[in-house]
C-alpha cells in the first residue's frame, strides 16, 4: 500500500457556464507513480489542474505536498526561451559566468554566491539530465544550453521540459500526456526515469508502455451513461501497472457477466410469475362473477371485495418483486457496460495487391539515411507502396519525418487523406463541430456530418460546442470525420502520431479499424502497442549514417 500523498475529500467543480465536472469526488493517491486513465472529456486534465492548485474546487478539500511541478498537455513556450531556462539552470549559470569572467564587487560576490548555492556543477548536471532524457545528441552539441526553443522540435522541447522537472526535484510532479511528442529514445528514457523519480508523480497517459511502469492506476469513468453522456464521474484505484489492471478488469468483467446472467434469469422468472398471477386472478374473478349470479347480492359483494383485496395484495407483491428484479438487472447491465469506442467504418477504398499507391523519389535527407525494412535507400531511388500496405515511419525527433512526407507527397497516385499533429488545423475555433465539418467538406450536409460525428462519439450537445472547447482527443475525432467525409474516399491514409490525445478505448478501436481498412496506410508513431494492433507490414526508419556504417562494419 502506497503512503497517502494527495487526498481529495468530496471535491466538486463546475465551469463558469454551469457544466458540472465533479460532484463530491473523493480519492487518495499514494507516494510513487500513479497513472491516470479514462475516456476523453471526463475531466482528467481538470482533475490535474485542481490537484496542482491552478483551479479551485467549488466544494471539498485537496491536500498535496509542496512544491508542485506541472507539465501540461499542451506545452506553450516563447520561442526565445533557452534550453538552460527550460532546465531551470539559467540563473545559476548566469551567476557563475558573472563570477568567473567579470569583476563583481564584494557585495555582488556575496549575492552571486547565495544564488549559486551548491550549483557549481549546474552545467554538468544539466547536460547529464539531457542525456538521461534520451537527448544524447543534443547534450553533445557545443552551446546547447544557449539554444532557444524555436530551434528545437516539439518532441525535443517536451523532453527538455521533462528533464527540467526532474532536476527541480519537486515533492509532487504532475505530467499530462508526457509521451505525446516524444520519440522512442526520449519515451524509453522517461519510462525508465519514473522508477527513481523523486516524490509523488501523477501522470495522465494513454501510453501502455508507460502505464506498465507505474505503481498504481486510477481510472476515471462514468458512474452511469444516460443519452450518450456521463451522469456523474467516479475514480477507482488499482494497485500495480497496466498488465495488473487489465487482469483485474477481466476478472471483474467475468464476474459481472455471471451476475448479469443470474439477474436476467431472476427477472425472467418474476415476469412469468407475475403473468401467471394475473391470469389466475382473472380466472378467479370470472368464476366468482358466474357464482355470484346464483347467490344473494350482499354475499356476492362481500366475496367480490375479499377476492379483489387478495388479488390486489398478490399483484402488489409480484409488482414489487418484479421491480426489484428489474432494478438488479439494470445494475448488472451497467456493471458490464463498456464505453463505446469510436466507430471508424472507413469507406470501401480498397487497393488490389498490385495497385500502386505511391511512387516517389527518395529525397536527400541531411544527416540521415532512409532505411526500408533495414535496407538503405539511396537518394534518387524509388520509394513505392503497392496495395494495402501498412507502413510505419520511425525516427528520432528532428530527424525529418515530416520533411520526408512532404517530399514524397507529389508521388501519390491515389486519393489521400492526411491527419497531421495540428488538431483542427483550418477550422474555426469559435464555430461548432457541425458548422466546421460542413464548411470543410464540399457537399457535406449537416445530417451526414451529425451521423459521422456520432460514429466518433461526438454526440448530443458536443456537436454544437465551439471547437475551442473540445479536448485534444475530441479534436482528433473531428479531423477524422473530415477525412471520412471526403468524396471520393481516401485510398491512402497518412497519419502523423494519430494516438496523441486519444483515450485507450479509442486507440484500440482506431488500431482495429485501420487494420481492417482496405487502402494503404503510412503512420508516424512510437507506440508499439498501436503499431502491433494496426498490423504493420513494413518499416521506414530515418537513421544516422554513422549508425548504419557501424552496423555494416560489425557484419
Amino acid at each position: 500500500m502506497l503512503t497517502p500523498s494527495v487526498v481529495l475529500d468530496s471535491v466538486s467543480f463546475a465551469f463558469d457556464d454551469g457544466r458540472q465536472v465533479f460532484d463530491r469526488l473523493s480519492a487518495t493517491f499514494g507516494a510513487g507513480t500513479t497513472g491516470i486513465i479514462g475516456p476523453n472529456g471526463l475531466g482528467k486534465s481538470v482533475l490535474m489542474r485542481l490537484i496542482s492548485g491552478e483551479l479551485v474546487p467549488a466544494a471539498g478539500t485537496i491536500s498535496r505536498p509542496e512544491p508542485v511541478a506541472v507539465l501540461p498537455q499542451k506545452l506553450t513556450l516563447a520561442a526565445e526561451v533557452t534550453v538552460a531556462r527550460l532546465l531551470g539552470v539559467d540563473d545559476v549559470l548566469g551567476a557563475l559566468a558573472e563570477l568567473t569572467t567579470g569583476e563583481p564587487s564584494a557585495e555582488r560576490v556575496t549575492e552571486l554566491m547565495e544564488l549559486i548555492g551548491d550549483g557549481w556543477d549546474a552545467e554538468d548536471r544539466a547536460l547529464a539530465a539531457l542525456a538521461a532524457a534520451g537527448l544524447q545528441r543534443l547534450a553533445l552539441e557545443p552551446g546547447i544550453l544557449d539554444r532557444t526553443v524555436s530551434t528545437l522540435s516539439g518532441g525535443e522541447a517536451m523532453a527538455v521540459a521533462l528533464a527540467g522537472l526532474r532536476l527541480a526535484e519537486p515533492a509532487l510532479t504532475i505530467l499530462d500526456e508526457p509521451t505525446n511528442n516524444l520519440d522512442a529514445a526520449a519515451r524509453d528514457a522517461l519510462i525508465t526515469s519514473l522508477a527513481s523519480w523523486p516524490g509523488t508523480v501523477l501522470v495522465v497517459s494513454h501510453d501502455r508502455a508507460l502505464l506498465r511502469a507505474v505503481d498504481a492506476i486510477a481510472e476515471l469513468r462514468p458512474r452511469r451513461v444516460r443519452a450518450g453522456r456521463a451522469d456523474g464521474v467516479v475514480l477507482e484505484l488499482f494497485g500495480g501497472g497496466w498488465d495488473d489492471y487489465e487482469e483485474r478488469k477481466a476478472l471483474a468483467k467475468a464476474a459481472a457477466e455471471r451476475t448479469l446472467r443470474g439477474a436476467e434469469a431472476v427477472a425472467g422468472r418474476e415476469q412469468r410469475a407475475r403473468q401467471a398471477a394475473l391470469t389466475a386472478s382473472a380466472r378467479t374473478a370470472a368464476q366468482g362473477k358466474k357464482a355470484a349470479e346464483s347467490m344473494p347480492k350482499i354475499l356476492a359483494n362481500t366475496r367480490k371485495n375479499a377476492a379483489e383485496a387478495t388479488a390486489g395484495k398478490s399483484s402488489a407483491l409480484h409488482e414489487a418483486r418484479l421491480g426489484a428484479a428489474r432494478e438488479a438487472l439494470d445494475e448488472a447491465r451497467e456493471a458490464v457496460r463498456e464505453v463505446a469506442g469510436i466507430d471508424i467504418r472507413l469507406p470501401g477504398a480498397g487497393l488490389g495487391a498490385g495497385s500502386m499507391a505511391l511512387d516517389a523519389e527518395v529525397p536527400k535527407l541531411p544527416g540521415r539515411v532512409l532505411m526500408d525494412d533495414g535496407v538503405e535507400l539511396a537518394p534518387g531511388s524509388r520509394l513505392q507502396i503497392r496495395g494495402p500496405e501498412r507502413v510505419a515511419l520511425l525516427g528520432p525527433n528532428g530527424s525529418g519525418k515530416s520533411t520526408l512526407l512532404e517530399a514524397i507527397a507529389p508521388g501519390t497516385l491515389v486519393t489521400v487523406g492526411v491527419l497531421t499533429q495540428r488538431r483542427g488545423a483550418g477550422f474555426d475555433e469559435a464555430e461548432s463541430v457541425l458548422a466546421n465539418l460542413v464548411a470543410a467538406v464540399p457537399g457535406l450536409t449537416e445530417a451526414r456530418a451529425r451521423k459521422l460525428a456520432g460514429r466518433l462519439r461526438l454526440t448530443g450537445d458536443r456537436v454544437k460546442e465551439p471547437l475551442g472547447r473540445l479536448s485534444g482527443g475530441e479534436r482528433f475525432r473531428v479531423d477524422l470525420a473530415r477525412v471520412l467525409a471526403a468524396d471520393p474516399p481516401p485510398r491512402l491514409l497518412i497519419l502523423d502520431e494519430p494516438t496523441n490525445d486519444l483515450d485507450l478505448d479509442s486507440i484500440t478501436e482506431l488500431g482495429a479499424a485501420l487494420g481492417a481498412y482496405q487502402g494503404a496506410v503510412v503512420v508516424v508513431s512510437h507506440d508499439e502497442d498501436f503499431l502491433s494492433e494496426l498490423g504493420v507490414t513494413r518499416r521506414w526508419e530515418l537513421a544516422e549514417p554513422a549508425v548504419v556504417d557501424e552496423a555494416i562494419s560489425e557484419e
